[in-house]
C-alpha cells in the first residue's frame, strides 16, 4: 500500500507540476492578450485621428476650391471668356442661318454679312441701315412665295445695301 501512496503522491506532484506549467502559459497568455488589446485600442485611435485629418483636409480643400471658383468668377478673366463661348456660339448660328440663306434662295450673295456690329471698337457700323422703302418692300412681301422673296433679297443686295 505504500507504494500505491507513494505512486498517487508521485502523480500528484506531476499533475501539480503540470497545472503551475498551464498556468504559467494562461499567465503569459493573459499577458499577450492584453498587450494586443493595448495596441489595438491604440490602433483604432490612431485610425479614428487619421480619419479626422482626412476629413478634415478634405473639407479644407473643398473650401479652398470653391473659394477660388467664386474668386475666378469674380474676374474679368472668367467674363471676357463666357462673352467668347458666348460669341463663339452666336457666329455659328449666324453661319448656319446664312448656309441656310444661300441654300433656299439660289444666287444670293451673303458674303457681306457679318454678325459683328462694328470694327476695331470704331464708331462706324459695319451694317449700312436699311432705306425706307426696302423695309416696307419686305413687309409687303412677307405673305409672298419663296421665290419672290429670293427676288427681292436680290434686288436689295443688287442695290448696293
Amino acid at each position: 500500500m505504500q507504494e500505491r501512496v507513494i505512486q498517487l503522491e508521485d502523480s500528484l506532484a506531476l499533475k501539480h507540476g503540470l497545472v503551475k506549467m498551464r498556468q504559467q502559459r494562461i499567465t503569459e497568455l493573459e499577458m499577450e492578450i492584453q498587450a494586443k488589446e493595448v495596441a489595438l485600442k491604440e490602433a483604432k485611435e490612431n485610425l479614428q485621428l487619421s480619419i479626422k485629418a482626412m476629413t478634415d483636409k478634405a473639407l479644407t480643400i473643398i473650401e479652398v476650391g470653391v473659394k477660388a471658383i467664386k474668386e475666378f468668377k469674380a474676374l474679368d478673366e472668367f467674363k471676357s471668356k463666357i462673352v467668347e463661348g458666348t460669341l463663339v456660339a452666336h457666329e455659328f448660328g449666324f453661319d448656319a442661318c446664312k448656309a441656310q440663306v444661300v441654300h433656299f434662295f439660289l444666287g444670293v450673295n451673303v458674303s457681306r454679312f457679318n454678325p459683328y456690329l462694328r470694327i476695331g471698337g470704331g464708331d462706324q457700323p459695319l451694317v449700312e441701315a436699311l432705306p425706307e422703302p426696302i423695309l416696307h418692300i419686305i413687309e409687303l412681301v412677307a405673305n409672298e412665295s419663296v421665290d419672290v422673296i429670293a427676288l427681292i433679297i436680290d434686288a436689295i443686295i443688287d442695290m448696293g445695301v
